[in-house]
């Protein structure tokens, strides 16, 4: 069957939908013939040339040129079993790839379709906010002068409102025993307030009054309610009512006011008026009596458009949908108010998250995950005879965490009621026996809901489902649970297959992003007319601000061509980048026999060619072609050992770096890396089969200087041997340019550490950078070891301006970029972080003049955007100009600015936003924008300006790879490529590395002075 979301073909029949675009609504091929079209997409069916027949096609399946969105073919489904995959509907003449059929994988569905179509264009309105309106005094006055149009509309409260707030308690009452109700789960405790003031009209009059007067929202830690009138000490009760386990029980609310809140502009960025400031404005789409629940899913700040709707519709994942919304949230700005009325900005922005599919299949979803597709009804019978062994049940564990399911009515005495995944067990339901009180005797599952329910389990070798409170030990048929029919939002990463199908769904172009904002605030969430915030005598001007900003001047560095011409090429192209001669010899090894040499030496010469033309002098063979196969892992070690011992008879002067052409395996990725860099100081480059492919391709169509992937490539190992990118030309005082990263484990994973980094520079160019990495106590956010790290910098810059400048330098200023912090933690940088790195300054200049401190964070996860409003190029499409700046108007801190240095690529570039915490150099606003944008230039990876500066770029990396090193310490600790490991199940075996876990991720000591992290 069709998916007529997304167009594609489907399963046993032939036939393939076409695009998502301007068509009919059918999708199902016939029986062995053509395609319909998505919703509003024109499928290009196959007629009777489409899919192969039910058992007999091998062949792909025909598809016609008709119409997608822009010629788009509808593509042919393949047949029943072991025929080829058919494709769905490109976006301009592209044919999507088929997904895997019945039988192994291999048979016919088609392709997912294309794209959605594009939404209309709105004509939004933009109002000038001159620099009276919201005065700074940290301005700048290099670049050129332009108008940019900012996310942000003018927001007016009254600054003379009180507002009550109270404490709120449920407890739960059974058997004269009364329970504090946990406040974690905020939905259902908003659920079970509103059901209280919807029962006593008495106490709070009409609901349809209430619901614009109070507030739900929790501040630091305690439930809290707000209101505009005072109601003393409440306590109602509700004689059975479902309780928060989804039992009935009776329950108890108590309601007690605490204080009174004023909204009034101060000093501090998050306080509970601005809190209470942003529920005001999210209030209607979260409260149920209101109509607009029905149309928008509310999270924190986040307001989702709920399906079916016409102008955001959602993106079908199979087991999982994505949802577009609208981010929400009040900044305080520095215009003093006016008489009681205060003012600030609201930040509206585009939001996506994947959700769960609502009411979809446990066992469905699960084959959704591991195929990329839905079992038809053969496939469901034929799984009567099969169970999961433990890495199924364990990705089955994974998959399900945190969610909320719901019992199917299987029979008339079956409650249909919600229930909390709380694990996997590991017997059947033929296998798992327990006491039972009501039939006298021991049972198994299988006979319990044969004798309780009259119902046969159909699956009884699949696994049981264990749900919350996890004391009770309530297991359940996998086949009698689906996903809850309330909205979920995933809480972790996609599948990396369905995370590589929302980048066109969410990347979207400037002008077009900020229509969909307009389309969100004025139409679906309906701002103009909200009645809370009239209640409340809060008031947005739903027009974007449009701001003065600067484009600053790209720095001129030592290149034979100035970074202006290299940006518009894809690679650098200067020679002898290293200033020295460098010898390298590649040493290729080749893991499960991913690629052949003799067939991908037209790759080989390419990377070969790549790396010489531009300095480093490579011999053009391999020093060896080793083949290993990771059936015997265990001999890796003595692999790298044996290479290590063979590169040293290659000469004296020689670098060795290992070239590992790979599958995409995360255990090898790690392996490789954690036994070259940690065991013996490789040097090594992993390359997937993937890219080698692209290689292949590149070389094959242009010659081997043509390759962009072999430049990619270059640049890595140019950066891993000590080459550099270039220099400026304006030489300052001795600097050191530190960068700060901290990461923290995946959710669920309760046992690895959180890993932080601190890199710097070793030369006065600031283009060699090393990296200092520790392990810390898990989710920890300060840098517990902070103090000797910034030590260990230190002694790394003089020892490094001895090696690269011939005489030992301390540096004079230390500007320190700080990533990974939010503004409610700035007072903990400064309380813990910069008082230890102010105690080792002192203790490394002791006696000697100290160098002047200076303190910048840098955040990358905000939701200011702009869009230039004087662009006419159609393939910028509105972003911002690379080194783009804004300093005033919007800001709120006496020291903070946005800085866009990339170019923009796809959808809507992410400016940096800069909060300058410390400044003992005193630098004017000029100096620190300049200094900031010119670091983003000298990231050794990239040939074009990154998003931001380069120190906290490669503590990024250093963090990632550290990961990975503590994954490899113990084979049991698998990572992604993203750096996140697996869940905590998979982290027991890791006991023995978590006493020391620092020691799994220091690297070898010959690698230290090398950027071994690109």
């Amino acid at each position: 069957m069709s998916n007529w979301k997304g167009g594609g073909g489907g399963g046993r029949s032939g036939g393939g939908g076409g695009g998502y675009s301007q068509g009919g609504r059918s999708g199902s091929g016939g029986y062995g013939g053509g395609g319909g079209g998505g919703r509003q997409g024109g499928g290009g069916g196959g007629g009777r040339g489409g899919g192969g027949g039910y058992d007999s096609g091998r062949s792909g399946g025909g598809g016609g040129r008709g119409g997608g969105f822009d010629r788009s073919g509808g593509g042919g489904g393949g047949g029943y079993d072991r025929s080829g995959g058919g494709g769905g509907g490109g976006f301009r003449g592209g044919g999507g790839g088929g997904s895997g059929g019945y039988d192994s994988g291999r048979s016919g569905g088609g392709g997912r379709g294309g794209p959605v179509a594009p939404r209309p264009m709105r004509n939004f309105q933009v109002a000038k906010l001159s620099e009276a309106e919201n005065p700074s005094n940290f301005k700048g006055a290099l670049g050129r002068r332009t108008d940019v149009v900012v996310n942000y509309f003018k927001l007016k409260f009254n600054t003379k409102m009180h507002i009550f707030k109270y404490r709120v308690d449920f407890f739960q009452q059974k058997e004269d025993k009364r329970k504090e109700i946990s406040t974690t789960n905020k939905m259902a405790l908003r659920e079970k307030f509103w059901s209280f003031v919807s029962a006593n009209e008495a106490y709070f009059g009409d609901e349809t009054i209430w619901f614009m007067m109070i507030l739900i929202c929790v501040i630091l830690g305690k439930s809290c309610l707000s209101s505009l009138e005072l109601l003393g000490k409440l306590r109602l009760k509700r004689m059975k009512d479902e309780g928060f386990d989804g039992n009935m029980t009776t329950t108890v609310m108590v309601i007690k006011a605490t204080g009174t809140i004023s909204i009034k502009p101060q000093e501090t960025y998050e306080d509970d008026a601005f809190r209470v400031l942003n529920l005001i404005i999210t209030q209607q789409a979260r409260c149920p009596i209101g109509a607009l629940d029905r149309t928008i899913h509310c999270e924190v700040s986040r307001l989702y458009i709920k399906p079916p709707n016409s102008y955001h519709e959602p993106l079908d994942l199979g087991g999982f949908e994505m949802l577009r919304g609208l981010y929400a949230f009040a900044k305080r700005g520095l215009a003093p108010p006016k008489g009681n009325v205060g003012n600030g900005f609201v930040n509206f922005d585009v939001a996506h998250s994947a959700f769960y599919k609502v009411g979809c299949d446990i066992l469905q979803f699960y084959a959704f995950a591991k195929t990329g597709r839905f079992m038809n009804a053969s496939e469901i019978e034929r799984l009567n005879d099969y169970g999961m062994n433990q890495s199924q049940r364990n990705e089955l564990r994974t998959l399900l965490s945190g969610l909320k399911m719901k019992k199917k009515r299987i029979a008339e005495n079956f409650v249909e009621s919600e229930a909390s995944f709380c694990d996997v067990v590991d017997k059947s339901p033929d296998a798992y026996k327990f006491e039972c009180e009501e039939l006298g005797r021991t049972v198994s599952v299988t006979e319990y809901y044969a004798a309780k329910y009259n119902y046969q389990v159909k699956f009884r070798s699949m696994p049981l489902i264990k749900i919350m409170p996890r004391e009770r030990n309530l297991v359940l048929p996998i086949e009698v649970l689906k996903v809850s029919d309330k909205l979920q939002r995933l809480r972790r990463k996609l599948p990396d297959a369905l995370q590589a199908m929302t980048n066109q769904y969410t990347s979207t172009p400037p002008r077009q992003r900020f229509s969909d904002i307009d389309q969100m605030a004025r139409v679906e969430c309906n701002f103009d007319q909200n009645p809370v915030m009239r209640a409340f005598e809060v008031a947005i001007n739903t027009e974007f601000l449009e701001i003065g900003a600067r484009v600053l001047n790209p720095p001129r560095c030592e290149f034979s061509k100035s970074f202006r011409d290299i940006m518009g090429i894809k690679a650098v192209e200067k020679p002898n980048l290293f200033g020295r001669p460098v010898n390298i010899i590649f040493d290729l090894v080749i893991v499960d026999g991913c690629i052949r040499f003799d067939r991908y030496r037209a790759a080989w010469e390419a990377l070969v060619q790549s790396c010489s033309h531009r300095g480093i002098t490579v011999h053009p063979d391999p020093a060896g072609v080793t083949e290993f196969d990771t059936r015997h892992k265990d001999q890796l070690a003595n692999l790298i050992a044996s290479r290590r011992e063979a590169s040293k008879n290659w000469g004296q002067g020689v670098m060795p770096v290992i070239i590992v052409a790979m599958p995409d395996n995360r255990w090898i990725y790690q392996s490789f890396k954690g036994i070259c860099e940690l065991r013996f100081g490789m040097r090594s480059q992993m390359i997937s089969q993937k890219t080698w492919n692209k290689l292949q391709n590149e070389a094959g169509r242009g010659g081997p200087m043509s390759s962009a992937v072999a430049r990619n490539i270059f640049l890595k190992i140019n950066a891993k041997c000590g080459g550099k990118m270039g220099t400026f030309v304006k030489k300052e005082a001795p600097t050191l340019f530190i960068g700060i990263d901290v990461t923290h484990p995946a959710p669920g994973d309760t046992l690895s550490p959180s890993i932080s980094a601190l890199v710097g520079n070793i030369d006065l160019n600031a283009t060699r950078f090393t990296a200092t990495v520790r392990a810390q106590h898990h989710r920890t956010e300060w840098i517990e070891d902070m103090g000797e790290m910034f030590y260990e910098r230190l002694v790394h810059f003089q020892k490094g301006s001895k090696l690269f400048h011939g005489t030992e330098l301390r540096p004079s200023k230390i500007i320190v970029f700080r990533d990974g912090v939010s503004e409610s933690q700035f007072e903990g940088v400064m309380e813990f972080e910069v008082s230890s790195i102010r105690r080792a300054i002192d203790k490394y200049f002791e006696g000697v003049q100290k160098p002047r401190l200076t303190v910048v964070v840098v955040q990358k996860r905000h939701n200011t955007r702009f869009f230039d409003k004087n662009d006419n190029d159609e393939k910028n499409k509105g972003n911002l100009q690379p080194g783009t700046v804004i300093d005033g108007h919007i800001t709120s801190y006496s020291k903070e600015f946005y800085l866009c240095s990339q170019k923009g690529m796809l959808g809507t570039s992410r400016p940096s936003h800069y909060f300058i915490l410390m400044d003992e150099n005193n630098f004017t606003a000029d100096e620190l924008e300049t200094c900031s944008n010119n670091l983003c230039y000298l990231f050794a990876r990239a040939p074009m300006p990154v998003s931001i500066p380069a120190p906290v770029y490669y503590a990024h990396l250093a963090c990632f790879r550290a990961r990975h090193h503590y994954a490899a310490a113990d084979d049991e600790l698998p990572v992604g490529k993203n750096g996140q490991p697996l869940p905590k199940d998979k982290l027991q075996s890791g006991d023995k590395i978590l006493q020391q876990p620092s020691e799994a991720v220091i690297v070898e000591q010959g690698l230290k002075p090398s950027m071994y992290f690109c």
